[in-house]
């Protein structure tokens, strides 16, 4: 079995990515149980923003891998990838340990996200594609998320919260008043 090459993995964690969206499908619910105070955003408001965020990382991955060099795809999608999807991703692994149940996108982060993001970071630092010193800097910024969803518990975050927000101006923008 051949190895893929770091441009189908690039890809693999794009599409991973859109399949976690999907799987936050039915994450207002899940939120209005388990944080404090109440989500800020309509069901509607959740998935428009789960379908742009799926859009958007989709549609910069295919940008990133078809226009730019390997190099230059990697420097674009490693921030991204690392830095905030791998973040993401353990803060749903966070979340299901602390409410001792299933997380709306846990299962795509355990056995997609995590998994592809760490075999790239290897990868990546095997094969010297990149600076050391940037990938442990995104490592960094991927730990800020679980550390902070940790330390919160039931309090939904600030940024969370402007998440939200987001949302729902995004759906009354899109779709008019609830």
């Amino acid at each position: 079995m051949s190895t893929p090459s770091v441009r189908t993995v690039l890809w693999l964690i794009g599409f991973a990515f859109v399949l976690h969206e999907a799987e936050e499908w039915n994450l207002v619910p899940w939120l209005a149980a388990h944080f404090e105070p109440q989500p800020e955003f309509s069901d509607r408001d959740a998935r428009t923003l789960l379908v742009l965020f799926a859009a958007l990382g989709i549609g910069f991955t295919a940008f990133a891998l078809r226009r730019l060099s390997s190099r230059g795809a990697l420097l674009a999608l490693l921030p991204l990838f690392v830095g905030i999807v791998l973040g993401n991703a353990v803060t749903h692994i966070v979340w299901a340990i602390s409410f001792r149940g299933y997380a709306p996108g846990v299962v795509t982060s355990a056995f997609l996200l995590v998994p592809l993001i760490l075999y790239l970071v290897v990868r990546v630092l095997r094969e010297r594609l990149v600076p050391p010193g940037f990938v442990a800097l995104l490592l960094v910024v991927a730990a800020i998320q679980p550390l902070g969803a940790a330390l919160a518990g039931s309090t939904m975050s600030g940024p969370h919260l402007a998440l939200q927000r987001l949302g729902a101006r995004l759906g009354a923008w899109l779709w008019g008043g609830a």
